[in-house]
């Protein structure tokens, strides 16, 4: 007998099947990291709620011991307008899977845009911020092939007082910046940082109870020559006064994805803060920038880019998911025969 057997499932079935499954559990993973990012927003929420059923003058004990006086920093009507924008975040999410490619998009959801305070929103932005800087990588990887890419984390001490912590990170950033200005321009400065042709940044936060908050900033660079780790320490010693461990790294541009992950996934690690803290974080991170570059990666002339280009004609399914008692629930009829039918 030629071909398979009648009633049996051809290889290409098979692989089909393999496909489809691989996918659905694919957009599971992302549905589990999503609910407990909302499930974590909601704690932040929650946390709002406390502040406003407390008023202007309660006493301290609900709030970070290390920075007792937030009230002087908080309107009433600021903590109605934060909780009131939270209150309908990630309520739900709509994704279209498409037929033919089996890919799925997430294509609409309730969103506050809150980052700081939000850890969905976080996701989402880090994921914008992923997809726009990697096209810019390729971009100006193709245009100055010469270039070195490296990924350099600048640290500074640990303390427990997160705003002179942050203040501090941010005006040392801003000196080592200007040495290389003026390194550039002819001056008498010499730095490390002159070597650098462009690059784009961002601070990430975490804490521990034993060491308190600990800033830094990841940077993506392109170098004309290789940063001597060293003395580029020894610069940012003496600009800090107090810290000195700088890291220096090729990016592994076989898995671009995930090198580029480390500067835009998210600027705080929420898993590591209670509520009272990532507001705290808000507070005196909600003015300042997320992200800096200079040099080559300002100004990149961009492809234009669609996440949907070439599905725009393909078939598709609507999937909707509610959140309900902490993870995300199918709720249209094409979402629920995808899991099994289970609601």
């Amino acid at each position: 007998m030629t071909g398979p057997e009648k009633g049996l499932p051809s290889s290409s079935d098979k692989q089909e099947g393999r496909k489809q499954s691989s996918g659905v559990e694919a957009l599971e993973k992302r549905l589990a990291r999503y609910g407990n990012a909302a499930a974590r927003q909601r704690n932040n929420l929650g946390y709002l709620a406390q502040l406003l059923d407390a008023g202007r003058h309660s006493t301290p004990d609900m709030l970070n011991p290390v920075w007792p006086d937030v009230f002087k920093y908080v309107l009433d009507d600021e903590l109605k307008a934060l909780k009131a924008k939270l209150e309908n975040c990630g309520e739900w999410l709509q994704f279209r899977r498409y037929k033919e490619t089996g890919s799925t998009h997430l294509y609409r959801a309730s969103l506050c845009r809150i980052d700081l305070l939000c850890p969905l929103c976080a996701i989402q932005r880090g994921a914008k911020h992923l997809r726009n800087y990697k096209t810019k990588f390729e971009v100006i990887r193709m245009g100055y092939p010469r270039l070195i890419p490296v990924l350099l984390t600048l640290t500074i001490k640990n303390g427990f007082d997160l705003q002179e912590r942050i203040d501090h990170l941010f005006r040392s950033v801003e000196k080592i910046k200007g040495k290389r200005r003026n390194a550039k321009s002819g001056g008498r400065c010499q730095s490390e940082f002159s070597k650098i042709a462009g690059a784009v940044g961002s601070y990430e936060i975490s804490y521990s109870e034993k060491h308190g908050w600990h800033p830094h900033l990841h940077i993506v660079v392109f170098l004309t020559d290789w940063i001597d780790q060293k003395a580029l320490s020894e610069e940012w010693l003496a600009i800090t006064g107090d810290s000195k461990i700088v890291d220096v790294r090729l990016i592994d541009e076989t898995n671009l994805t995930k090198s580029l992950n480390e500067i835009f996934k998210y600027a705080l690690k929420f898993h590591s803060l209670t509520p009272a803290q990532a507001f705290e974080c808000y507070l005196v991170l909600k003015n300042r920038k997320k992200l800096f570059s200079l040099g080559v990666m300002r100004g990149v002339q961009m492809p234009k880019s669609n996440t949907m280009e070439g599905l725009e004609d393909e078939a598709y399914d609507e999937l909707q998911y509610w959140f309900r008692d902490g993870k995300y629930k199918p709720s249209s009829p094409a979402a629920k025969k995808l899991h099994g039918g289970d609601d």
